[in-house]
């Protein structure tokens, strides 16, 4: 008999796709230390009972090949089951994880095609695709976000929206839920797989069992979103040259009163045309982008000098 959320009451199934020379592996362990301990590594420190009918979540490290796969920065993920054994790689998986990739976000991604095969083979059976940071990159050269909603590390959002223009990025969000009975799941900077974590945990094991895994973990939601964390030079990697122009008139003018329209001035373009132009390069509203910039200015002066606050605030406009 299926439990509340229509699946069976059998331990969740879960695969996390490790990529060679790509995947984080603190991102990789991460996931499968949190995703395992659910329903036991409270119950363990508070002297709690664990569920009488065994673990809720098999976790399983899968990868192309198998066995121990050398990952981002030499690091070596141990034990890792092969993708073409159905019988233990996640054939059944009701939820597939994919961790960060360590890559040049300038660059053209290429995972393995058996590991893009295996993905969408797994999605059409109707698992659960849910990914951590620039994983989403690997979701987008499956095709599996075509026509769809997604976010990423704020460094990659240029290049996915370049190389995959009919995905929406929206880099502001920490997490966005796509796609037929949202069965695809992406989150944005590096640390949100810990977001990713509680909104998976949330969505098949209810609310109780987030409020567990964030105590024990001090996991919490970054509800301020990417924007504050967000490094600007990564919006400069577009192609659109009036936004680029508009963007370093803005690197020199940006105490300026109304630098929205200062910047569109200096684009060329009518206001409103410059607005939908600039979001559609950076995957930012202008003012977004200005007072990104203006933070970032700010925090820089607040740790380079000894001006107090409010004198930084009026030198930054």
């Amino acid at each position: 008999m299926p439990d509340a959320m229509g699946f069976p009451r059998r331990p969740l199934r879960v695969a996390i796709l490790v990529l060679p020379e790509l995947s984080s592996a603190s991102v990789t362990y991460g996931m499968y230390d949190v995703l395992s301990g659910v329903g036991r590594r409270y119950e363990m420190l508070t002297g709690g009972t664990p569920p009488a009918d065994g673990p809720l979540i098999d976790a399983r490290l899968v990868s192309p090949d198998g066995g121990d796969v050398p990952v981002s920065f030499g690091v070596v993920v141990g034990g890792t089951r092969a993708l073409s054994d159905d019988a233990s790689a996640g054939a059944d998986a009701d939820l597939v994880c994919v961790p960060s990739v360590s890559a040049r976000p300038d660059r053209p991604l290429e995972p393995p095609k058996v590991a893009l095969d295996w993905l969408r083979a797994r999605h059409a059976a109707g698992s659960v695709i849910a990914t951590a940071c620039s994983g989403a990159v690997v979701l987008a050269e499956a095709g599996l976000l075509d026509g769809g909603v997604a976010t990423t590390h704020w460094a990659f959002a240029a290049g996915l929206r370049q190389r995959h223009p009919s995905v929406r990025v929206c880099a502001d969000r920490v997490l966005v839920p796509s796609g037929p009975d949202e069965r695809i799941i992406t989150s944005s900077g590096y640390s949100s797989w810990q977001d990713l974590m509680l909104h998976l945990v949330g969505r098949f094991f209810g609310p109780e069992r987030v409020r567990q895994m964030a105590k024990v973990h001090l996991f919490q939601w970054h509800v301020s979103g990417q924007l504050p964390f967000t490094a600007l030079a990564g919006t400069a990697q577009h192609g659109d040259r009036a936004v680029r122009e508009a963007q370093a008139w803005l690197a020199e003018n940006y105490r300026a009163p109304r630098p929205v329209v200062g910047m569109a001035a200096r684009a060329g373009l009518p206001e409103r045309t410059f607005k939908r132009r600039f979001r559609i390069a950076t995957g930012l509203a202008p003012l977004d982008y200005v007072h990104a910039l203006r933070m970032e200015e700010a925090k820089q002066m607040l740790e380079m000098s000894d001006l107090p606050v409010d004198a930084v605030a009026e030198e930054v406009g």
